[in-house]
């Protein structure tokens, strides 16, 4: 087992006021292997009130046990990247106010354990290269076995290894390179970087293939060599394109996005992509933790998608995001998201949209969520403090079944135009909830005062969520009603008088 150097991410969690550093910890296991792993002095150091960890890939890496400062990890399959499992706590800060943070354990699942790997090895157990060298390693089954043979990096930004078992080194730093075979052997070596002159082996504007651990293959384009980046989808001439490559995945209904592609961090997703437009039996997507900005049009007219992961520091959703997305039901929104762009989820199938209780959101443009006709419930949290909507183009146009729009800011929330533009009659059937102080001035306020129902906010969302010494799990929406038949998504949880945030 090795376990990795710690990295701070900085991403912006804000909770009455406090921001929390996301930090993880790479674990490397076998299949059928547990190992127990404590959360760091950062963590602990906090004293936090209220400490659960959930697996975002159980059936790869799973928890078996847990305590209030560790976690025991089971590899159940083997897999080619990394998965997560992630620890969420709350906090006092020093002025007094909730803190909330995340620690990840990376895991990397290889191997089936049992310590014999049937004379399979490499002819290389450890290497000391220079950044820009390659070498390339050579395998051995043993009485004259073959299979076919799987490579795979434990630290990419440090080396990489090809499909050759060519490693390339990339900075200084250290790795661990796996062979595995399809009868799940494996054989390893460890590879040290140290610093030296190299050419870099992509260049702005080069193309890469990575394919997904579910299978599913997508193109990236290096946006910088230097720094290393990339970003999904790609431009040739005047050719914008993110289509898939169809490499007969083995999960088609599920496509999780790679921080890391040859090395390279994945950090944006471009303008016009469509990236997903071409995956006619994909249904979720998770995008990963290093991307800082996704492009207009990234999702839209993808059909079948019914649920997408969003990560936390994205700052905006811009143009079209999920514009034509029928199917779309499911959207993590993170803290973050500061602003929602024109059209963004316009004629989605979603019923309800609820920012985090500490969403940095503050401004939502015009025909966001019009013909969104299955939308039930809006929540913009309490920092929105405008709504841009001229003439004939309001946000909820033709939300035929919204009942209940929530703005919590403590003052007055500016907005240019008439909010329901052409559907003017739905002022006779939303409720429009605002703090508790402000019901009056809303009230007088127009166009505000078009709404026939203004109420206080009244219970905070989780107010009405009570523990019960109840051995069963019940599941809970953020608003705090019952769920009986939870789908893919954030509930809290409640288990023998205990309650978590969970994603399932």
């Amino acid at each position: 087992m090795l376990r990795g150097i710690l990295i701070s991410i900085a991403l912006c969690l804000i909770c009455a006021g406090s921001i929390a550093a996301v930090s993880f910890e790479n674990v490397d296991i076998k299949v059928g292997e547990s190992v127990t792993c404590s959360l760091p002095g950062e963590v602990i150091s906090k004293d936090p009130y209220s400490v659960s960890f959930v697996a975002l890939s159980p059936s790869y890496a799973d928890i078996s046990s847990h305590t209030a400062s560790t976690v025991t990890i089971v590899g159940r399959k083997s897999i080619q990247s990394r998965v997560i499992v992630r620890c969420n706590y709350y906090y006092q800060n020093d002025n007094g106010l909730g803190g909330r943070g995340f620690y990840d354990f990376k895991v990397l699942v290889c191997g089936d354990g049992s310590g014999d790997e049937g004379g399979f090895r490499l002819d290389e157990t450890s290497l000391r290269l220079s950044v820009g060298e390659r070498r390339q390693l050579k395998y051995d089954f043993g009485g004259g076995a073959s299979a076919a043979v799987t490579w795979m990096s434990s630290n990419p930004e440090a080396a990489d290894v090809d499909e050759t078992g060519t490693v390339i080194a990339r900075k200084a730093g250290n790795t661990i390179i796996y062979a595995m075979t399809t009868q799940s052997r494996t054989a390893t070596c460890e590879v040290t970087v140290v610093s030296g002159s190299g050419s870099e082996n992509y260049s702005d504007g080069d193309l890469m293939l990575s394919v997904s651990e579910e299978g599913h293959g997508m193109y990236y384009q290096v946006t910088s060599a230097g720094e290393r980046t990339c970003r999904i989808g790609f431009e040739l001439g005047n050719t914008l394109c993110g289509s898939p490559m169809y490499l007969n995945p083995k999960n088609p209904s599920v496509l999780t996005v790679p921080e890391y592609v040859n090395g390279y961090k994945v950090t944006d997703a471009m303008d016009g992509a469509f990236a997903f437009i071409g995956y006619t039996e994909l249904e979720s997507i998770v995008l990963p933790q290093t991307l800082t900005r996704i492009g207009s049009s990234l999702f839209k007219e993808s059909k079948y998608v019914k649920s997408v992961w969003l990560p936390e520091g994205i700052k905006e959703i811009p143009l079209w995001t999920f514009q034509g997305c029928k199917e779309l039901a499911n959207v993590y929104i993170p803290s973050s998201v500061e602003v929602i762009w024109h059209n963004s989820f316009e004629g989605t199938a979603l019923k309800s949209f609820i920012v985090p209780y500490d969403s940095d959101l503050s401004m939502v443009y015009s025909r966001s969520f019009s013909d969104c006709g299955m939308l039930e419930e809006v929540d913009f949290g309490r920092e929105l403090f405008y709504i841009y909507c001229p003439d004939g183009e309001g946000i909820f146009e033709n939300c035929d079944n919204l009942r209940s729009l929530t703005i919590g800011n403590e003052n007055m929330v500016c907005i240019s135009s008439d909010i329901f533009g052409k559907s003017s009659y739905l002022y006779d059937r939303v409720i429009l909830k605002v703090p508790d102080h402000m019901v009056e001035a809303y009230r007088n306020s127009y166009p505000w005062s078009m709404f026939s129902r203004i109420t206080p906010i009244g219970k905070s969302r989780m107010d009405d969520v009570h523990c019960q010494d109840d051995p069963l799990a019940k599941y809970y929406d953020l608003n705090g009603r019952e769920v009986q038949n939870p789908d893919r998504g954030i509930y809290i949880r409640r288990v023998n008088g205990k309650s978590e945030k969970v994603i399932l």
